[in-house]
């Protein structure tokens, strides 16, 4: 309490002397010296040390106050922003709205546009149609045209005007560009339908057809499905044989990863620039020799050469085709009258200080004598086939004769098997064109097994199979005549010997 009553002695006596000084300039630092000499009293600190802790008290609730308005303000300025934003989709929205629905009415004017092209066609031909038949059939007149709805309401109005007013002259004229491509594009579509859908082969493991496949497959099936799956089915559809074998596990899934690494092991397996040049090569050194007559092996052997030499730009492999060793090679496949004429080709080539014909100018060479061993009326060929008609019209059946014994009975037997046997080979003259007739115990179509394609696609192990079941099936066809014949000469035996033949 004496603290309390000295302080406020002393801060009236300082209020005294600054009233007193009222006159005069006021001078802060004299001020703040004697303010500062109060609290340095030990007495009095303690009072004024609770007048300061109730200050900071008071500046720090201000501090936090400030805080809080700082932040409220802040989040009023956010939501301001975001109202505003609101408002500008909004406004963005209407304007998508309304540019969608001018393109849904754009869009319903084109194939309005479309309908009528097609009409005007349908029109044309059924006019053409009864113009040839001659049918007096009353054409039904193009409906009127009708504008689509419209949704605003200036358009409709607009509608209404145009549907009210007269035909503008501009209706009248022969239709615009655009409608005779769309009349043009119509006929296309018509031609189009009416061809046969086209469709890959199916591939079964060749490397010289898997290029071709690929393209036609890609064309076809790739570029029209776009669902995995569905691309996956068709891949499985158009494979077989030893190219199936690639894939097994792959048709497990669905998904485009599946089918894209499908496509990788069938580009590995058959379509490297490898294995194409070593399909192509195998293929020419298996070739078979050919006959100094055999005109139409020699013009598939020239074929196959085209396709080589339209291979080399593409697969790097095939330009060793052009060294003279392999050339060589190619030589012990041809007839000797055709080596002599590429032997004398060549030489005069090196005579004239050329360098040795490579396999491009090999391949048109044979090719051209190929053309002309092939001439359908002067050449060989042509004139042997003239020959083989003439003869087979002049060959007459033969009789058929049969020894017969001094027994009557026994000739008289033997005179109704002939007789049977004459009538049966004049009832049947195809008989000796059947037997002549080859079928393949693969595919049982007209050609030989080494040129059966299915036989050929076959893999080593069911090749083998095949092979060991017609061994096996030659077997059991020679016991069962053994056994036939047994029979025979046991009837024989116990026949008595007048009945002896």
């Amino acid at each position: 309490m004496d603290s309390c009553t000295s302080v406020t002695t002393e801060i009236i006596s300082l209020l005294k002397i600054r009233y007193s000084e009222a006159d005069k300039e006021f001078d802060p630092e004299t001020v703040k010296e004697g303010l500062l000499k109060l609290l340095q009293r030990e007495d009095a600190r303690s009072i004024y040390g609770s007048t300061v802790s109730r200050a900071a008290g008071s500046s720090l609730q201000g501090s936090q106050v400030s805080l809080k308005k700082a932040e409220v303000a802040a989040r009023l300025a956010s939501k301001r922003a975001e109202v505003t934003r609101e408002k500008e989709i909004s406004a963005q929205r209407k304007e998508v709205l309304a540019q969608q629905e001018r393109l849904k009415i754009m869009e319903d004017q084109r194939d309005l546009e479309a309908m009528e092209a097609e009409y005007k066609v349908y029109a044309e031909e059924e006019s053409k149609l009864n113009a040839e038949i001659g049918d007096t059939r009353e054409i039904f007149p193009m409906p009127p045209r009708q504008l689509p709805i419209q949704h605003n309401r200036i358009s409709c109005i607009q509608a209404s005007q145009d549907l009210s007013g007269p035909l503008s002259s501009e209706s009248k004229v022969a239709p615009t560009s655009n409608e005779a491509t769309l009349v043009q594009a119509l006929k296309e579509s018509l031609v189009m339908t009416r061809l046969p859908a086209p469709e890959p082969f199916t591939f079964t493991g060749d490397p010289l057809k898997f290029t071709e496949w690929r393209t036609s497959f890609k064309a076809l099936i790739e570029t029209s499905c776009l669902n995995p799956a569905h691309r996956l089915y068709y891949l499985k559809k158009y494979i077989s044989g030893e190219a199936l074998c690639v894939l097994e596990g792959t048709f497990y899934r669905s998904d485009e990863e599946a089918y894209t690494q499908a496509w990788d092991a069938l580009d590995k397996r058959y379509g490297h620039p490898f294995v194409v040049q070593r399909a192509f090569r195998g293929k020419l050194s298996n070739w078979p020799k050919i006959g100094p007559k055999e005109s139409l092996k020699l013009r598939e052997f020239s074929d196959f050469l085209i396709s080589c030499k339209n291979a080399m730009p593409h697969v790097a492999g095939l330009m060793v085709l052009d060294d003279c060793e392999e050339n060589q090679k190619l030589l012990q496949k041809l007839p000797d009258w055709l080596t002599t004429r590429w032997n004398r080709h060549v030489t005069k080539a090196l005579d004239e200080g050329k360098l040795y014909p490579g396999f491009k100018e090999f391949s048109g060479f044979v090719a051209e004598e190929a053309r002309i061993a092939c001439n359908p009326v002067s050449s060989l060929h042509a004139l042997k086939h003239i020959d083989e008609k003439i003869d087979k019209e002049q060959k007459r059946p033969k009789a058929n004769s049969l020894v017969t014994t001094t027994k009557v009975h026994q000739k008289e037997n033997f005179t109704k098997k002939s007789s049977s046997q004459s009538e049966g080979s004049t009832a049947n003259p195809s008989a000796s064109q059947t037997k002549r007739f080859i079928e393949c115990i693969c595919c049982q179509e007209n050609h030989f097994i080494y040129k059966c394609e299915k036989f050929a696609a076959m893999p080593l192990e069911e090749k083998n199979k095949f092979v060991i079941s017609g061994i096996i099936h030659l077997h059991s066809m020679r016991n069962e005549l053994q056994v036939k014949d047994k029979k025979y000469h046991r009837k024989r035996k116990v026949l008595p010997l007048t009945y002896a033949v």
